[in-house]
């Protein structure tokens, strides 16, 4: 079945081909029934959850150098300190006690 406009975007894979492995190798120790009493299952979780935090953070890192080597954001930067003036005075009206 198609839809009617645009197809969305494919999200760039955050993670190697080698967590994805270990991610599938622990869903079948799961489904074995070996589960969390099993050494091997939580040597993989914790394998699996430190590998993780080292492509997200370094995934992270590309995607802000990505977006400092634009040059929409230097204008952008441009445009904010050319604009960093001093407050102005505002307008409130004070009454004064007579």
């Amino acid at each position: 079945m198609e839809t009617a406009g645009r197809d969305k975007p494919l999200k760039p894979d955050k993670f190697s081909a080698e967590v994805k492995q270990l991610k599938e190798k622990r869903r079948q120790t799961k489904r074995d029934g070996l589960g969390v009493q099993h050494v091997e299952y939580t040597v993989i979780c914790k394998t699996i959850r430190h590998r993780m935090k080292e492509e997200i953070q370094s995934y992270n890192e590309e995607q802000q150098l990505k977006a400092l080597e634009r040059p929409q954001i230097f204008k952008k930067q441009n445009k904010t300190k050319q604009t960093n003036k001093p407050p102005q005075k505002s307008n409130i009206w004070l009454e004064i006690p007579s």
